[in-house]
């Protein structure tokens, strides 16, 4: 069970981070990059690389 939730969680973290990578490149290329949304960008990016941080932390635990 507990393996299945770690796949689980491994695929939305990948997913999570490809989806912030093409927002940004596609932002960037639209021009629709202002200060504004350069900084909210920055947050949500923080906050997948902190889950994934998580995650690899939970699974080197030692259980």
């Amino acid at each position: 069970m507990m393996k299945i939730l770690m796949e689980i969680f491994w695929q939305w973290c990948g997913a999570t981070i490809l989806i912030i990578a093409g927002m940004v490149v596609w932002l960037i290329g639209s021009g629709e990059m202002t200060p504004s949304t350069t900084w909210a960008w920055i947050v949500i990016f923080l906050w997948a690389i902190t889950s994934v941080a998580l995650g690899i932390r939970t699974i080197l635990r030692p259980s």
